[in-house]
């Protein structure tokens, strides 16, 4: 809901009156955190963060499927990192910034979609996971083959609902891998690792497109019949590319469906990391 929020109140707020609020945010967070750390119970001493830090990459490191599935996360943020840093340089030179605002808070209630179908559905969560990426892709390509208000904010919408059902598609996958009790660290591990796709993107993703899929769209050919020509076009090139990878991506997934699967577990849980099973089948 938060972008449609801010999609509402920047007409009459003004950009420097959103950063106020969101920054507003941080202390309301950190108060909410204060007063809940307070009502809790005290707890024994737990080991020290390095400790809990290196316990969880010791999961990922010795369980190839949570390995193999933190791999994957890591690409497909990766390729929506892209997007994200994209999207506005591919629209803003054809429409208003007005209207690309308008097109993102239609987009982000995709999200809203996606978890209400991922609520909804009884699919198995490999199934989630691939098909979501596999729309997911097709949705990116979608989105960067013209700038066309309402094309772009369908297909915004249905790769935000898609990408909604591959998180929980993995979140499901991730969770049966962990060792009971090891769980936090072993997310904390997680995210690190799977968000660093995002710096990633938005450590490549200008440079990509203006100096290697701009100068192929000026030149015509193919990639020009694909996103059309002009300004920004090299940027929405940029994105093609992504949704393609993503679509690569779900294809590598379901080769490797089998591995997914809860026969393909082990049949009991272990608490020993160095053995290097932690992965049980009914976590």
């Amino acid at each position: 809901m938060a972008p449609a929020l801010a999609g509402l109140l920047l007409p009459v707020l003004g950009l420097p009156g959103i950063i106020i609020i969101d920054a507003s945010t941080c202390a309301l967070t950190a108060a909410c955190s204060l007063a809940v750390r307070r009502a809790l119970p005290a707890r024994a001493a737990e080991a020290p963060a390095r400790e809990r830090l290196l316990g969880g990459w010791r999961q990922i490191r010795y369980e190839p499927r949570l390995r193999a599935l933190v791999i994957i996360m890591t690409a497909l943020t990766s390729t929506i990192g892209i997007v994200q840093v994209l999207f506005k340089p591919s629209l803003l030179p054809w429409m208003s910034a007005s209207r690309v605002g308008l097109i993102e808070t239609l987009c982000a209630t995709g999200l809203l979609v996606g978890a209400a179908l991922a609520t909804a559905t009884r699919a198995r969560p490999a199934t989630l996971l691939t098909g979501g990426t596999a729309v997911t892709g097709a949705a990116m390509i979608a989105v960067a083959a013209r700038p066309w208000p309402w094309s772009v904010a369908i297909a915004g919408i249905i790769a935000f609902a898609a990408l909604a059902l591959c998180q929980a598609g993995a979140d499901a996958l991730a969770r049966a891998c962990l060792a009971r009790g090891r769980e936090a660290s072993a997310w904390g591990a997680i995210s690190l690792i799977t968000q660093s796709g995002y710096l990633l993107a938005y450590a490549t993703a200008a440079p990509l497109a203006d100096y290697v899929f701009s100068p192929l769209v000026r030149d015509g050919g193919f990639p020009a019949a694909l996103v059309g020509s002009g300004p920004g076009r090299g940027a929405a090139l940029t994105i093609t590319v992504a949704g393609a990878l993503t679509i690569a991506l779900a294809a590598l997934l379901g080769a490797k469906r089998g591995r997914w699967s809860p026969r393909a577990m082990p049949a009991s849980p272990t608490d020993s990391l160095k053995e290097g099973a932690i992965c049980s089948a009914g976590s």
